[in-house]
């Protein structure tokens, strides 16, 4: 009980952070839960001439002998009795590497005790303890992103309540320390069907032949993906946060006609409560969308994220977009969207999500007009030999109000999206994980000008690893 004030304290004084006592806070919630034998404060160390008596202490006791020398600074001789007896048993490697770690964390080489986290965490993504104290490094490290991607999977699987709000409030920590949040990617984007256009030269359509448009028909190629955002969050007053925020994304494939770039801004107003936040904002885009066409949208958003238990977290966003186009005036219209997204943390190392969601699209041509939803499956699982899998299937129907021209009735798509990414996480570029990830398209129609299915590729960094 002792370790929750000293918590909260820390949380309080931000950026007056005890290292120390954090590090014990961190490590020490989950050395409880460890089946490894209990010692109090005033079990002899055997040191010096007694070192023939430690090499006779199991190798799990020796383990937790060291590891209390190291959180007492008594690292120079915690060190010496490493190297001179070193673990043989099972456990050896990430034993080894962990303690190693923690001295290189104590000593402020923060880039060692990461790469020693990184490299146990690799072998055993299930180590809670080491996860814990790769957080805290990257935080010292000021590695904000990845210290709390980690942080989020230590709440999702915390073993109370109460150690979860530690780490929600440690996240709270983070963010208030950097106004200031950047980030740009760039990527290669080979596709089978980057336009998704079907297969077909001439389709039938009422007994009678027509010829598919060339831009109509299925283009492959390789194309490049890149942008950047930025926003800034000022803090008015305790558990309110105003955020603006601007961003500029493209994609290019051969010629022009397929060309992308989309430049956005959004303001928001983010009020947190005890079991999330809410935030409600206005956003705009301005999207430049093949040669000629230029599309404005703007309207406000809601969102709210919201930890409905200990192990299950939603996040529900709404939209409403009104959309003006510069030469498609007859799509000119608006948009309403709901989206849901529920996470369980099954552990530290595995996430799984339910995906829901809803649209209703406008137009000036009724046939053009449209509801569709969404249902899918997601899991976030963390692999031995540092590999990370996300994998994402979902299933959307679309139901359009009137006749499409000369199909003679409603046009009524199905479509099924499958995305899987791998991240080599103990490998890293300048702070950044390589993520090679998969995605797959199956389109099916009434319509022949919307059959069609597509592979991708897409190899991006990540700071989130």
């Amino acid at each position: 009980m002792a370790s929750r004030p000293v918590f909260y304290t820390i949380i309080q004084q931000k950026e007056r952070l005890s290292k120390c006592a954090l590090a014990v806070v961190l490590a020490g919630s989950f050395l409880v839960s460890s089946p490894a034998t209990s010692w109090s404060q005033s079990t002899p160390i055997q040191t010096g001439a007694s070192d023939t008596s430690f090499t006779a202490v199991p190798e799990n006791k020796r383990f937790r002998i060291l590891l209390r020398m190291i959180k007492a600074k008594v690292t120079n001789e915690a060190e010496r009795l490493l190297q001179a007896f070193p673990f043989t048993g099972k456990h050896a490697q990430n034993r080894t590497l962990f303690l190693t770690g923690l001295i290189a964390k104590s000593r402020g080489d923060y880039e060692l005790a990461e790469k020693n986290f990184r490299t146990v965490l690799a072998n055993d993504p299930k180590l809670t303890m080491v996860r814990a104290e790769l957080a805290h490094t990257l935080f010292l490290a000021k590695k904000d992103d990845s210290a709390k991607h980690h942080l989020q999977l230590l709440s999702d699987a915390a073993p109370t309540p109460e150690a979860a709000k530690q780490f929600d409030r440690f996240i709270d920590a983070v963010d208030a320390r950097r106004p200031w949040k950047l980030s740009a990617y760039a990527s290669m984007a080979p596709s089978t069907n980057f336009n998704n256009g079907t297969t077909r030269q001439t389709i039938i359509i009422g007994g009678l032949p027509f010829t598919v448009d060339a831009n109509s028909r299925i283009k492959s190629g390789i194309g490049y993906r890149g942008g950047a955002n930025a926003s800034y969050t000022f803090h008015p007053g305790k558990d309110l946060s105003l955020i603006v925020g601007a961003g500029l994304n493209f994609t290019e494939y051969a010629g022009k006609t397929y060309d992308d770039r989309i430049v956005s801004q959004n303001v928001s107003v983010v009020r947190k409560y005890k079991s999330g936040q809410v935030s409600i904002g206005l956003t705009a885009s301005q999207r430049w969308s093949g040669a000629d066409e230029f599309i404005l949208e703007v309207g406000p958003q809601v969102t709210i994220t919201h930890k409905i238990n200990q192990k299950v977290r939603a996040f529900a966003k709404f939209r409403h977009l009104r959309t003006k186009f510069k030469l498609a005036e007859y799509r000119n219209g608006g948009t309403s969207t709901a989206d849901f997204r529920f996470s369980y943390g099954l552990s530290a190392d595995t996430v799984l999500y339910a995906l829901v969601g809803g649209q209703r699209t406008g137009t000036r041509r009724n046939y053009l007009d449209f509801w569709s939803g969404y249902g899918g499956l997601a899991v976030y699982k963390e692999l031995p030999f540092g590999i990370t899998y996300y994998g994402e299937g979902k299933l959307t129907k679309k139901y359009y109000d009137g006749d499409f021209p000369l199909l003679g009735e409603p046009q009524e798509d199905t479509r099924l999206n499958f995305n899987a990414s791998i991240t080599k996480r103990d490998f890293s570029m300048f702070g950044l994980a390589p993520r090679l990830e998969y995605t797959y398209t199956k389109s099916m129609s009434n319509s022949a000008f919307s059959r069609y299915s597509s592979h991708g590729l897409n190899l991006s960094l990540t700071k989130a690893f």
